[in-house]
C-alpha cells in the first residue's frame, strides 16, 4: 500500500478551500450508533488554506487562474495511446454515503425532480424526489463548478435554472482594493434554459484573481427577468435574466438574500460572518434594491454572524433570520418580524448549531403555515408555534454503521447527519421538506415527524488524504471522509462504514487484510484486527492533539516487516508492535520543532525513510525541511538541499529501489516535483512541464517504475518516461480535487480518492512487452505433428502468431486473438519444407518478437521426436547404433520378454530409439531384398528389408501363429500398419515360435493405417496428453470378421511418453456380446492434463465415459479433459439410466480457494444430442474475469477445473449457461 498519502486536484478552473470549513467527530469503536463531538472545524481550514498559501498569507491573486490556463492551452492532452491503452476512469462509489451539500431546489412543475449542488462534488439531480437506491446523476455544465452554493428554478418557466458557484466564509482584504478570501474561486452565476442539459455563463461572471463566490440567488417571483444574487462581494441585480448585472449594494459578504412574494420591492440581505466583513447585518430595501439601511431594531449590534433568512408565502409580511455568533460560532438564535422588518424579536435562543454557526446554519418556514419553521445546525429543530419552543426532531449520533443500502434507510426516523446548510420546501406537498448537510440530502414528507436519507447514487463523498488498499490484492480498501467516518470498499459501489467521526491517513497489513489501522484527527490513531468490524485506540506512548501534531498527521506503514509503523508528530515515532506501544527511536528530539507533514518509508527496507516537516496554523512560521534516515530513525539527516521552502505533500519511495524517492509540494511560485536516486542526498527537479498549481500526491508504478502518476490541484498527469514530459490523464473523471493517488496491485489499476465525487479507478498506462521463448533458433520442428509456441509479455490480453518461411521476409498468420495464459500455443505444423522458419508473436499491432534465428520445419521426416520404433532397410557393414543413428539421445533398446540394450544392430530386429528432434536416416550398405525373421510365443518387434511388404504378403512358418495385428509407431502412438516399410520396426504377436518371411515381390499398400476408418460401426477415441502425444482406441461392434482380441496392443514404449489403452491391454473393444458393460481405459504419461475426445457414430448402443463418480455422455462428437492421474476411468455401456436427469450447477469446491478449484455440473439425458455449454467467472463488479468453458457437451456430469492467477482476494461469481439453462453460484478466493 502506498507509505504517505495526500490532497490532489480540483477541477481547472475552479480551486475549493472554504468546503473544508468541517465540524471534525471524535473516534468511535464499533459500527453500532455513532457518536460524535462536533470541534475543530476552524484548525480543519487552517491545515487545509496555509499549506497551499506560504509563503504568503493569501494564495496569491491570479496564481490558480494562470495555472488553470496554462494547463488547458499549453499542456497536452491525454495521447491517443494512453486513451486507447487505458480505458477512462470508473467510479466506484460509495454510492451509499452522501458527501456535503449547499443547496436544494425542487422544480415547482414537477416536484419529483430535485436539485441538489455539493460543496466540492458539482451538481446533481434526481427525478425521484432524490428516493431510490440510483436517485442522483451528475450533472455537467461544461465548467468546473465544483461547488454549487445556490439553485435557482424560474418559477414561470421551470426550463430556466440558476447555479451559483464558489462559498466562502471569511473575508480577509489584505490591501485596500485587493479583494481577497479563505474560501472558493467562484466563477459566477451560470444559466441553463433547457432544465438543466446546457449550461452558459451569464454576465455575472468573474475572473478568478476576483476569488468571488456567489452565496444565494433569488429571483422575483412576479417578474422573473429580474434576480438578485447574494455574493463575498456584495448584492448583485439582473433585471434581463442575468444578461447583465450591476452592484445593488456594495457591502460585502453577502450571505443570502430574501425576496418579499407578495411585494417584491422589499428584499432582505444578510452580510458578515466570523467577524471578517467590515460592515455585518441584517439589511433591507423597499426599492427593489435601489437602497438599503441596516435593520438594528431588536437585532444584535455586536458580533452579527452568519445569518439567514426564510419568508413563508401564507405571510409573507413575517420574515424569520437565523443569526449565528460572529465570535464564539454559537446561535445567537431565531428572530421574527411580522411587520416587513420593522421591529424584530428573539423568538428562541436555541443553540442549534453548536460552535459551528459560521459553517453550518439554515432556516425554513413551511410555504403554507407561517407558524411551522425549521432550524438546523448541528440537528434539526422544528417550532409549530411561529418560532418559539423549538422542538429537537433529530439526533446526529444515532446513525447507523456499517453496510447501508444505498437510499437507506441510514438511521432511526430520528436521524439525519450532523452540520446542515440548505433547507428546500416541496411548494405543492408542503409536508415534504428536504434538508443538505454534510452527509448529503435528508427528507421528511410528513412535515418533520420522521426522517430518512436521499443518497442513492450521490456520489459525493469527501475523502481526505490516507486512502489505503489492501497490498496482495485488489480488496479491501479503506479510506477517511469529512464528517462520514472511515468506510471501507468491498467490490461495489455499497460501502461499509467501519469507524466514526473525520477519517484521517488508514494502513492495511499487507500480509493480513484483516489487521487494520485508522485515525482520528491529530493522530489519534486505532486498529482493527477484524478486518475493520471493531476498532481500538493504539496510541500508547505516541504524544496526539493539536498541540503537537497536524490536524491530519502522517503514518505509514512498512510493507516489508508490517509490525513496523512510524507516525508523525513534532518527530517522528514508531512501532515494532503492530501499534501496542510507540517510541522515539532518535531518543526524543524534535527534528526541527514543526510538525510533521508527510512520511514515506521504503517498501523494501523497513529502516529507510524520509519524512517532511510543514505546520499548517496561520500565523506560525513554520521550517519547511526533508530528513532522511537508514537505520529506522534512530539517527537523522537533514537532506533538504535544494528542496523549496513550501509544504511538503507527499513522500514515495521508488516500489523496487529503497534509493529512489520523490517528494510532492504544495503552493505556487517554483517547480513541485523532485526526485533522488541517493535517499534525498541530492535532488533533481523533475516537474517538467506541469503546471505551476499546488502538487499533493505521487503514485509509482511498480512493475513499470519510469511510469509516475502526480495528483494536482488541476488534476492527474502521466509521465511514461520517468519524468522527462507529461500529459493530462483526467479522461472519463468529472471535475473533482483529488485527495489521493494509490496503486491496486493485482488488478493493475490506479485508484484516485477525491474531496466531492468519491474514489474513481482506471488501469495503469502501462507500457505492454512481448518476448518469443520457443521456438528460438535451431529447433527441427515436423510437419503434420503439435508442437508448443512459447512466449513472456506484460499487460496483454491476447497475442497474435505468425510463421515464416523466407527468414522473415513474408508472415502467413498461425492463430489471432490467443489469450495470454498459460503463453503457450499448440501448433499443427504445415507441410512445408523450410530450414529459414521463423515464429513471430505480437499484440497485433507495434509490439511483436520473433524468433532470434531461423529454425528447420521439415517434411516426411524418417524419425520424429521422442520414441521411435525403427529398423535397419539396409545391411551396413558397420552395425554400430552409435553409427547408424549418431543423433539418437538413448540407447537402442531391443525386445525378447522385456527390453534390454543392443550396441550393435540387425537386420530383421527392430529397435526403440529416441530423437531429441525429427530428421533423417542416411547410412551405406547393402540392400535387402528378403529377410526370413524369427519370432519366439508373444510379442516380437521385427524389422523391415529395403522395400515396402504388405503384411498380407508375409509368409507364417508354421501358418497361422501371428495371433494380433501388426503395429507400427509414430508421433500419433500405436497404429496398425497392413505395411512394412524401410527403416520402420514393428510388433507383431504370434502363438508359437517360427519365423516370418518377409520379400520384396510382395504387394504392399505402403502405409500405416487406422483401423475401422471404412466401417461406420467403428467409433475412434483420441486420447491426447499435455506435449501433444496421441493415441487412437475404438469402439466397435463384432462383425464376423474381426475378433477384439487380434487388437491387442504391444508393450508400452520404454519411458516417458504416452501409453493409452483399454484395461485390457487392447486397442479396440467389441460392444455385440456386452449389451450392458463396462471397458476400463490406462492412460499413462508424464504430462497432464490429458485430453479425451470421442465421435460415437450412428447404430451405437449409449456409451457414457466414468471419470471417478462423473458420468459423461459420449453422443456424437464430444471431449473432456482428465486433469490428473488419481480418477478411475471406464467407459460404460448402455449406460443411460446413469445419466442425469435435471440440469444443475454445484457449488464449487474448495470454496474458499487459493488458486484452483472445480466447478461440477450436470447435463441432462434428453435425447438431444450435445449442447453448447459456457462456464464463466464474474468479478463482484459484473466484469467477466475468465472464461473456464465454451464449447458443445453431451449429456452427462462434467467437473472443470480453474486456476485464478491473477484475480486478487475477492468475491466472484460462476454462471453456467447450457441452452436456456442458467445459474450462478458465488465462491471466494483468498490469496
Amino acid at each position: 500500500m502506498r507509505q504517505t498519502l495526500s490532497t490532489i486536484f480540483a477541477a481547472a478552473a475552479v480551486f475549493i478551500v472554504s468546503f473544508l470549513f468541517f465540524s471534525v467527530r471524535s473516534p468511535i469503536a464499533s459500527r453500532g450508533a455513532l457518536r460524535e463531538k462536533p470541534d475543530d472545524a476552524w484548525d480543519a481550514f487552517q491545515w487545509w488554506y496555509s499549506q497551499r498559501a506560504f509563503p504568503h498569507e493569501l494564495i496569491p491573486q491570479g496564481a490558480f487562474q494562470k495555472a488553470a490556463s496554462y494547463a488547458k492551452t499549453r499542456m497536452g492532452k491525454e495521447s491517443p495511446a494512453s486513451v486507447s491503452a487505458t480505458p477512462p476512469w470508473v467510479a466506484l462509489g460509495p454510492n451509499n454515503v452522501g458527501g456535503r451539500v449547499l443547496s436544494i431546489a425542487v422544480n415547482p412543475s414537477n416536484t419529483d425532480v430535485v436539485w441538489a449542488g455539493s460543496a466540492s462534488g458539482g451538481l446533481w439531480k434526481s427525478t425521484s424526489g432524490g428516493e431510490g437506491a440510483t436517485a442522483w446523476s451528475y450533472v455537467a455544465t461544461g465548467f468546473p463548478t465544483l461547488a454549487v452554493s445556490s439553485i435557482a428554478i424560474d418559477p414561470a418557466n421551470t426550463l430556466v435554472m440558476y447555479i451559483g458557484t464558489g462559498e466562502i466564509s471569511g473575508y480577509h482584504r489584505p490591501q485596500v482594493g485587493t479583494p481577497g478570501a479563505r474560501s472558493s474561486y467562484g466563477m459566477g452565476i451560470l444559466k441553463s434554459t433547457d432544465g438543466g442539459t446546457s449550461w452558459v455563463q451569464t454576465g455575472l461572471t468573474w475572473t478568478f484573481p476576483q476569488v468571488t463566490a456567489v452565496e444565494k440567488i433569488a429571483i422575483n417571483p412576479m417578474h422573473t427577468q429580474t434576480i438578485f444574487a447574494a455574493t463575498s462581494e456584495g448584492v448583485f441585480k439582473s433585471t434581463n435574466a442575468g444578461a447583465a448585472w450591476f452592484v445593488s449594494d456594495t457591502t460585502v459578504m453577502a450571505m443570502d438574500i430574501a425576496i418579499n412574494p407578495s411585494d417584491t420591492t422589499i428584499i432582505y440581505a444578510t452580510h458578515g460572518n466570523l467577524n471578517s466583513s467590515p460592515n455585518p447585518g441584517l439589511f433591507q430595501s423597499l426599492d427593489a434594491g435601489l437602497s438599503w439601511l441596516p435593520l438594528t431594531n431588536g437585532i444584535p449590534s455586536t458580533n452579527f454572524g452568519r445569518a439567514v433568512l426564510s419568508i413563508s408565502p401564507a405571510r409573507p409580511s413575517r420574515v424569520y433570520v437565523a443569526i449565528a455568533n460572529g465570535s464564539t460560532g454559537a446561535a445567537y438564535g431565531l428572530y421574527r418580524s411580522d411587520d416587513d422588518g420593522g421591529f424584530w424579536a428573539l423568538v428562541s435562543d436555541t443553540n442549534f448549531t453548536g460552535g459551528q454557526g459560521w459553517y453550518d446554519i439554515a432556516v425554513g418556514v413551511r410555504t403554507n403555515d407561517p407558524n411551522r419553521v425549521f432550524t438546523s445546525g448541528l440537528d434539526v429543530f422544528r417550532s409549530t408555534t411561529s418560532g418559539t419552543s423549538p422542538v429537537q426532531k433529530t439526533f446526529w449520533y444515532l446513525g447507523y454503521g456499517g453496510m447501508v443500502p444505498p437510499g437507506g434507510p441510514e438511521g432511526p426516523y430520528n436521524y439525519t447527519h450532523a452540520d446542515h446548510h440548505a433547507i428546500a420546501f416541496d411548494p405543492v406537498h408542503p409536508d415534504t421538506v428536504y434538508f443538505g448537510c454534510d452527509g448529503g440530502v435528508f427528507k421528511s414528507t410528513d412535515g418533520g415527524d420522521n426522517y430518512f436519507g436521499c443518497n442513492g447514487g450521490l456520489a459525493t463523498t469527501q475523502f481526505y488524504n490516507g486512502f489505503a488498499n489492501a497490498f496482495g490484492d485488489s480488496l479491501p480498501a479503506i479510506g477517511g471522509l469529512q464528517d462520514n467516518r472511515v468506510v471501507e470498499y468491498g467490490g461495489s459501489t455499497t460501502w461499509s462504514k467501519i469507524d466514526g467521526g473525520d477519517g484521517g491517513w488508514n494502513a492495511i497489513d499487507p500480509t493480513n487484510i484483516n489487521i487494520m489501522y485508522d485515525e482520528y484527527v491529530y493522530l489519534a490513531m486505532k486498529k482493527s484486527v477484524n478486518g475493520g468490524i471493531s476498532f481500538n485506540g493504539t496510541t500508547a506512548g505516541l504524544p496526539t492533539g493539536s498541540t503537537n501534531a497536524n490536524f491530519i498527521a502522517p503514518f505509514a506503514i512498512s510493507t516489508s516487516s508490517p509490525n513496523i509503523l512510524y507516525a508523525g508528530n513534532k518527530n517522528v515515532y514508531k512501532t515494532t508492535s503492530g501499534g501496542a506501544s510507540w517510541f522515539p527511536p532518535n531518543g526524543g528530539a524534535n527534528l526541527n520543532g514543526t510538525k510533521l507533514a508527510c512520511i514515506g518509508v521504503s517498501y523494501t527496507s523497513p529502516d529507510t525513510l524520509l519524512a517532511g516537516t510543514g505546520t499548517s496554523s496561520f500565523g506560525a512560521s513554520p521550517l519547511f525541511q526533508v530528513f532522511a534516515s537508514t537505520n529506522g530513525g534512530q539517527s537523522w539527516t537533514d537532506v533538504t538541499g535544494t528542496l523549496p521552502a513550501r509544504y511538503p505533500t507527499d513522500i514515495e519511495f521508488d516500489p523496487t529501489l529503497s534509493s529512489t524517492v520523490y517528494v510532492t509540494y504544495s503552493g505556487y511560485g517554483g517547480p513541485h516535483l523532485f526526485r533522488s536516486t541517493n535517499v534525498g542526498q541530492t535532488w533533481t527537479d523533475i516537474s517538467g512541464n506541469l503546471p505551476d498549481i499546488p502538487h499533493q500526491t505521487l503514485a509509482v508504478d511498480p512493475l513499470q517504475p519510469g511510469n509516475l502518476y502526480v495528483g494536482t490541484d488541476l488534476g492527474i498527469f502521466h509521465s511514461s518516461n520517468g519524468g522527462a514530459s507529461w500529459e493530462d490523464f483526467s479522461t472519463g473523471m468529472v471535475p473533482a480535487m483529488i485527495l489521493d493517488l494509490v496503486v491496486s496491485r493485482p488488478n493493475g489499476v490506479l485508484r484516485a480518492a477525491t474531496f466531492g465525487n468519491g474514489v474513481y479507478e482506471r488501469k495503469l498506462a502501462r507500457t505492454a512487452s512481448v518476448a518469443l521463448l520457443v521456438p528460438n533458433g535451431g529447433e527441427v520442428w515436423q510437419a503434420g505433428q503439435s508442437y508448443l509456441i512459447q512466449w513472456s509479455q506484460q499487460f496483454l490480453t491476447s497475442v497474435k502468431l505468425e510463421y515464416s518461411t523466407d527468414d522473415g521476409g513474408s508472415w502467413n498468420l498461425i492463430a489471432s486473438n490467443v489469450p495470454v495464459s498459460p503463453s503457450q500455443y499448440a501448433w499443427t505444423i504445415p507441410s512445408v519444407n523450410s530450414t529459414h522458419a521463423r515464429v513471430r508473436v505480437s499484440d497485433g499491432a507495434s509490439t511483436s518478437d520473433a524468433s532470434n534465428n531461423s529454425f528447420t520445419l521439415i517434411l516426411n521426416p524418417d524419425v520424429v521426436n521422442g520414441w521411435n520404433l525403427v529398423s535397419l532397410r539396409l545391411a551396413p557393414p558397420d552395425p554400430r547404433k552409435s553409427v547408424l543413428f549418431p543423433s539418437a539421445s538413448s540407447p537402442a533398446f531391443a525386445y525378447n520378454g522385456s527390453y534390454f540394450v543392443r550396441d550393435s544392430l540387425s537386420p530383421g530386429s527392430g529397435y526403440w530409439l529416441k530423437f531429441n528432434q525429427p530428421g533423417f536416416v542416411n547410412y551405406s550398405g547393402d540392400s535387402l531384398s528378403t529377410d526370413s525373421i524369427p519370432v519366439k510365443t508373444g510379442w516380437n518387434m521385427i524389422g523391415s528389408i529395403s522395400k515396402a511388404v504388405g503384411v498380407s504378403s508375409i509368409i507364417q512358418n508354421p501358418p497361422g501363429i501371428v495371433t494380433s495385428r501388426y503395429f507400427g509407431y509414430g508421433s500419433s502412438g500405436y497404429s496398425v500398419a497392413s505395411t512394412i516399410s524401410p527403416g520402420g520396426g514393428y510388433w507383431v504377436k504370434t502363438n508359437s515360435d517360427g519365423t516370418l518371411v518377409l520379400q520384396s515381390t510382395s504387394s504392399a499398400a505402403n502405409r500405416i493405417g487406422s483401423v475401422g476408418e471404412g466401417s461406420l460401426s467403428w467409433s475412434p477415441l483420441e486420447i491426447v496428453d499435455a506435449t501433444e502425444r496421441h493415441q487412437r482406441l475404438y469402439l466397435a461392434r463384432e462383425d464376423g470378421r474381426d475378433s477384439a482380441g487380434f487388437y491387442e496392443m504391444p508393450p508400452p514404449a520404454p519411458a516417458g511418453t504416452l501409453d493409452a489403452r483399454f484395461a485390457s491391454g487392447r486397442m479396440m473393444e467389441a460392444l455385440n456380446d456386452f449389451p450392458s458393460k463396462e471397458f476400463g481405459l490406462s492412460i499413462i504419461t508424464p504430462a497432464y492434463p490429458v485430453r479425451i475426445g470421442w465421435e460415437i457414430r450412428a447404430g451405437m448402443p449409449d456409451v457414457a465415459l466414468l471419470i471417478g463418480d462423473r458420468a459423461i455422455a459420449m453422443k456424437g462428437t464430444g471431449r473432456t479433459t482428465i486433469a490428473n492421474a488419481d480418477a478411475r476411468l471406464f467407459l460404460k455401456i448402455g449406460g443411460s439410466a446413469s445419466l442425469p436427469v435435471e440440469f444443475s450447477l454445484e457449488q464449487n469446491y474448495p470454496n474458499p480457494f487459493n488458486p484452483g478449484t472445480q466447478f461440477e455440473f450436470r447435463i441432462p439425458d434428453r435425447r438431444t444430442g450435445g449442447i453448447l455449454v459456457s462456464l464463466k467467472i464474474y468479478d463482484i463488479l459484473g466484469r467477466e474475469v475468465a472464461t473456464v468453458l465454451n464449447e458443445v457437451r453431451h449429456p452427462g456430469v462434467y467437473r472443470e477445473e480453474w486456476t485464478a492467477k491473477n484475480p486478487p482476494t475477492g468475491i466472484y461469481t460462476y454462471r453456467l449457461v447450457a441452452g436456456s439453462f442458467t445459474s450462478a453460484k458465488k465462491m471466494l478466493l483468498i490469496r
